[in-house]
């Protein structure tokens, strides 16, 4: 539910801040699949970063253009993904 949707996300920031990147996108990742509307993209946001800083580039570029066909996106989260 919502309460482990929340969870995730705060271990998501928690371990980006560390420096634990692939360990972040993990929980970035649950919190994604558990979270709804402009959250979801929020998280898929972070999810892309990240995947672009591990040198995921395939999967960060699919990431990226999921949120600029997303109708749930900030505008400017879609600005944002079109120059990635």
């Amino acid at each position: 539910g919502k309460d482990s949707a929340s969870l995730f996300f705060n271990q998501a920031l928690l371990l980006e801040i560390l420096g634990k990147r692939r360990e972040s996108l993990a929980a970035y990742r649950s919190y994604f699949t558990q979270a709804k509307g402009r959250d979801r993209m929020e998280a898929l946001f972070a999810i892309a970063q990240l995947e672009e800083k591990l040198g995921e580039q395939s999967q960060s570029i699919l990431s990226y253009q999921e949120i600029m066909n997303s109708k749930d996106v900030r505008p400017e989260r879609r600005i944002e993904s079109a120059f990635r």
